[in-house]
């Protein structure tokens, strides 16, 4: 049982030095370094629950996300571990699209948090993925001379995460 304590308290805290480097604190953890640790804590993250014995978390993750099991196509005991649960497939019918046919809504496929943005710059105090964003950085050298094009546009963020109710 210790054991299993333990096990959920290293959970915690490596969500939260995730969440942290995402996010970026006040002191500002910068440059190649913090890079560095979101990858490597990333990796070792995908590893664990990329085996078997993951399928043993899915259940405390449905309590704590309450999610609607009724919605998911597969039956849980389908799931051979935590990340195929993960990006689970729902069923048809299970989130209709309110009016599909009106060109101002928005769909996100997925579980998400989002972020609006009225103007593209009021972004640009945010961190992603332990970088400062800048839609020069999205954009990249490829499409460099394109940047100016979304100056004064409006940006909405959509993170990959399940909604707590």
């Amino acid at each position: 049982m210790t054991g299993q304590l333990e096990e959920e308290k290293m959970q915690v805290y490596v969500r939260l030095g995730i969440r942290l480097l995402y996010k970026g604190v006040r002191s500002r953890i910068e440059g190649a370094r913090a890079r560095s640790l979101l990858k490597s804590m990333s990796i070792k993250q995908g590893i664990k629950f990329d085996d078997p014995a993951s399928v043993a978390e899915i259940p405390a993750f449905i309590v704590f996300h309450n999610l609607d099991m009724n919605e998911v196509r597969d039956p849980l005991g389908s799931f051979k571990t935590f990340n195929e649960f993960f990006y689970r497939r729902l069923k048809e019918d299970a989130r209709p699209v309110e009016k599909p046919e009106d060109p101002r809504r928005v769909v996100s496929c997925a579980d998400s948090r989002f972020m609006a943005f009225e103007n593209i710059n009021e972004a640009t105090r945010l961190w992603i993925k332990g970088r400062e964003f800048s839609v020069a950085k999205l954009l990249g050298e490829t499409y460099k001379d394109e940047v100016a094009d979304y100056n004064g546009g409006s940006l909405v963020i959509f993170r990959l995460a399940p909604q707590v109710s």
